[in-house]
């Protein structure tokens, strides 16, 4: 079963003739067209671009701490990495 999404566009008619368009959800989704039907077009094809970046990214999300759970070095917090540089330990292991 597909999930249907539904995007809001808003659509505006520019001085220098055409249209832009963005999505008000998907700020990083803004085409134009020369008519009304080109930029909302326009604007499907960028959504489905901006949503296929996204899915790409959290699944390289998920890859990465996937791997780094897996992996057997220690896992440092920043306040680790600090005192270790506090007290020139962390000098220490770059030799």
């Amino acid at each position: 079963m597909s999930k249907v999404l539904k995007f809001t566009a808003a659509l505006k008619k520019e001085i220098t003739g055409g249209y832009s368009v963005r999505c008000v959800e998907l700020p990083a989704a803004i085409s134009q067209g020369k008519t009304e039907t080109d930029a909302l077009s326009n604007i499907r094809e960028a959504i489905e671009l901006v949503l296929e970046e996204l899915e790409a990214r959290a699944q390289a999300q998920i890859s990465w701490n996937w791997s780094l759970s897996q992996s057997k070095l220690p896992v440092l917090s920043w306040r680790d990495i600090l005192k270790a540089l506090k007290k020139e330990e962390f000098l220490k292991l770059l030799g």
